[in-house]
């Protein structure tokens, strides 16, 4: 109980105190009157009296409820969190054989019980499943299905286009990347560094760390967009863009802690989304990108 900010300790010492301020009365009073004689302020302090133990009793039960609320509170937490990861155990043992294509593989009887209205990967359609097997590398043992055949034919179209246009794969998650500027140093968003010449582990090969046609692409584009580019001659152009080689050399793990703002239109270099007023500039290595690849991808 918490009367006004009181603890239900404090309350009852404050009920013990005032039963004792009346004991002590009580005491004071003995032999100024007949013992036979009842009096208005005997009928009062026993009124007072009876009120402090119903609200001392009245304090402690409610205590008492209070703990066993939290108790139970408690525990109610411990079981829906004991039910939610025995239903999660579940979910997932229906949807890998589900995913393991076998068709004599049924959930138990519990597991069938527990999901007999809403089953585990009943949403997904035939085709999104085999392409699941398809990105986890699954080989079944059955006849491959047609939508199946027409992922695997997919993907390699996907990887045929890379090598055309010298894309890299992630040997890890299998992504796809493609580099626009920068060095050869690749940092995959699962984690995984390697070189985007061979695909190596970074730091395993011996290939170069810069191309130099990518360098000076990446350096005339930055001089392109300068405000006065278009009122240079070439013999200020070339230095321009030889300087920023050099600085793209330098700068190339460039932290991105210095920026400035670019009039628009121009378009973000990270998700190629086009801001019709304003975007951001890094100002050691030029790249742009926009409020929210600036705060959540560089």
């Amino acid at each position: 109980m918490d009367c006004c900010g009181i603890d239900s300790d404090s309350l009852m010492l404050a009920i013990q105190l005032q039963c004792q301020d009346l004991d002590e009365c009580e005491r004071s009073r003995k032999g100024k009157h007949r013992e036979d004689e009842i009096i208005d302020s005997d009928v009062a302090l026993e009124a007072c009296r009876r009120e402090l133990k119903e609200v001392a009793t009245l304090i402690s039960d409610q205590a008492l409820c209070i703990s066993i609320a939290r108790a139970v509170e408690s525990d109610a937490q411990l079981i829906a969190e004991a039910k939610a990861a025995e239903e999660q155990a579940a979910s997932d043992r229906a949807f890998a054989l589900r995913l393991s294509g076998n068709p004599n593989a049924t959930p138990s009887t519990t597991v069938a019980k527990a999901h007999e209205k809403k089953r585990p990967g009943d949403h997904l359609d035939d085709a999104s499943i085999e392409r699941f097997k398809l990105m986890n590398r699954f080989a079944p043992d059955h006849a491959e299905s047609s939508s199946s055949a027409a992922s695997r034919k997919e993907l390699a179209t996907i990887l045929e286009l890379a090598s055309q246009n010298g894309w890299q794969q992630c040997k890890m998650c299998k992504r796809v990347v493609e580099l626009a500027h920068g060095c050869n140093h690749i940092s995959c968003k699962c984690g995984s560094q390697f070189c985007y010449v061979c695909g190596k582990r970074w730091k395993t090969c011996t290939c170069p760390q810069w191309h130099e046609e990518r360098l000076y692409s990446r350096a005339n584009a930055i001089v392109a967009r300068a405000n006065d580019a278009a009122r240079i001659d070439e013999a200020v152009r070339q230095r321009r863009v030889e300087q920023e080689r050099l600085n793209l050399i330098e700068n190339h793990e460039c932290t991105h802690e210095r920026w400035r703002g670019r009039p628009g239109p121009r378009e973000c270099e990270e998700c190629l989304q086009v801001l019709p007023l304003f975007i951001y500039e890094c100002r050691r290595c030029h790249i742009m990108a926009c409020r929210r690849c600036r705060y959540n991808r560089l």
